[in-house]
């Protein structure tokens, strides 16, 4: 499972590791595979509260939205060793 996301600016695509928070618009091909290689993170042993509730709202059956997302990156930096993964 990957953790980076591509994302349309005006600069060009954005790559987006969700898990180091880091964003970077690559020049060329190399550029960018060398961000998936260094961003190439196994999946992490701990679920964020951001996690439990954006989990918790999907359940109910909301549909995920733009705020949702920033809710869950901000609640996971905030509390980001809530619970454990099985």
């Amino acid at each position: 499972m990957s953790h980076v996301f591509q994302r349309r600016t005006q600069r060009g695509v954005e790559l987006l590791c969700s898990i180091c928070r880091v964003a970077t618009v690559p020049q060329d091909d190399r550029q960018a595979q060398s961000f998936l290689v260094a961003h190439a993170h196994t999946e992490p042993s701990y679920f964020g509260a951001g996690d439990l509730v954006a989990a918790a709202t999907q359940a109910l059956g909301v549909a995920p939205c733009p705020p949702c997302e920033q809710r869950k990156r901000w609640l996971n930096a905030r509390l980001p060793r809530v619970m454990r993964r099985r």
